[in-house]
């Protein structure tokens, strides 16, 4: 049977194909792992922000706690302010029928809509009203927000005054005076333009209640007691009725006064925006939701997941493939000093490359030699105790301690775990 014999080209294609198919299992290996150690990064970073928060609160760095209940209370603020906006928006539209309505009648020709018909569309009176809210809202809005910024500017032109500027004093605070009693005035009109539109109210009532008492004239002209007994026609005398019917004026206070009620608590809740302070859209809260007990259990919940993830990502790497584990190594050097911290001693790390200045990884007070390591081991330190490949101690080799020197390792200490046994050793 006569041999294939490839080209150089196709040797080539070979080769290329295979090492693109390593480099994707590589690739793979590598994410997993890595995904495990950004979690453990942002867990560490989350743990050691709070942890601050906690040391600063401890101690009032910085007024740390008057910060905090700044923000809480600024943040408190917001809240109520967004809730009165919605409580006026719901009481405006439920009461804004009569104004709705003459709005309508003004956009009627606008959508082809002829107001002498009668047929007013129902979303056109939705819309009117949901424009007059809106309106209303607006205005109110923009009036806060003009003259808080005036009054901020006027507040802080008087801090800055110097000795004897007593003119420019006077005129500052007859500017603060005066955005005061602009916002007066301006509750004064949205109060009168309400007393204004509970005339519609009145009108309605007024109509209702001449309707209602139309209806029970109808009803008692239809009693009219008349019999026909032998051809001819007999009328009984009418009974008496039996209760008096309430007066017009008392029907039209009731009916009208649950309106006047709904609009001067729209009155008050335009007074309640225009004063309330809105420090908290201007600033970033950060601290509104600190609460020392809650950020406690926050951090011993991140540090509890941050261990359980170390270890995941050390056991991992351990009992990786050997092809694997170098590249694993490398991959994980960001959580090396953490992992190394968690278990008390220097279990994984590069070789060649030393812990950081600061850093104590080892968990070890110095002068002490690090434990036995393997070459083939996460760590990739070198053994203080030499094998021959069985699960004894054969003889000793110079280990490199915690102050750069070589020493031999003592008899007393006790047996290193055999590491060749767990990664054995490359098959060259």
């Amino acid at each position: 049977m006569p041999t294939t014999i490839q080209s150089d080209y196709e040797i080539d294609r070979s080769q290329q194909r295979l090492t693109a198919q390593q480099h994707k299992r590589l690739r793979k290996v590598v994410a997993g792992v890595r995904d495990m150690v950004e979690d453990a990064l942002s867990l560490d970073s989350h743990a050691k922000r709070d942890e601050n928060r906690l040391n600063d609160f401890a101690n009032d760095t910085d007024g740390f706690r008057a910060r905090a209940r700044a923000d809480r209370r600024d943040w408190l603020l917001l809240w109520v302010m967004c809730g009165t906006v919605l409580v006026y928006a719901v009481l405006e539209f439920m009461t804004s029928g009569d104004v709705a309505e003459m709005l309508a009648c003004q956009m009627a020709p606008l959508f082809g809509v002829d107001p002498a018909t009668g047929a007013m569309p129902i979303w056109l009176r939705r819309g009117a009203g949901v424009g007059f809210v809106a309106s209303m809202l607006l205005i109110t809005l923009l009036a806060k927000l003009v003259s808080g910024y005036a009054l901020s500017a006027l507040q802080t032109a008087r801090g800055n005054l110097t000795r004897g500027d007593y003119g420019r004093s006077f005129r500052l605070n007859c500017g603060i005076w005066g955005i005061y009693f602009g916002k007066l005035a301006y509750v004064g009109a949205v109060a009168t333009l309400y007393f204004w539109l509970f005339g519609f109210a009145q009108q309605r009532a007024a109509f209702m209640a001449d309707l209602a008492a139309g209806q029970k004239q109808d009803q008692g002209s239809n009693g009219l007691a008349i019999t026909i007994k032998d051809g001819a026609v007999q009328q009984e005398k009418s009974a008496p009725a039996e209760s008096q019917s309430v007066p017009a004026g008392e029907t039209i206070s009731r009916l009208a006064g649950a309106t006047g009620v709904f609009y001067a608590t729209i009155v008050l809740l335009h007074a309640f925006v225009l004063i309330l302070p809105a420090k908290g859209f201007s600033r970033e809260l950060e601290l509104a939701h600190f609460k020392k007990g809650r950020v406690e259990k926050r951090v011993v919940k991140s540090r509890g997941n941050e261990g359980r993830t170390l270890r995941a990502i050390y056991e991992h790497v351990r009992i990786a493939p050997e092809q694997y584990r170098g590249e694993l190594v490398e991959a994980t050097e960001p959580v090396h000093a953490a992992i190394n911290n968690l278990y008390g001693r220097r279990v994984i790390g590069i070789s060649g490359i030393s812990n950081p200045p600061g850093s104590n990884p080892d968990g070890i007070s110095a002068g002490i030699e690090p434990p036995p390591s393997s070459p083939n081991a996460p760590n990739g330190g070198v053994m203080a105790h030499g094998t021959n490949g069985h699960s004894h101690v054969t003889s000793a080799v110079p280990a490199f301690g915690a102050n750069g020197t070589t020493h031999p390792a003592s008899e007393a200490e006790s047996p290193a775990m055999d590491w060749d046994a767990i990664f054995p050793p490359r098959q060259v």
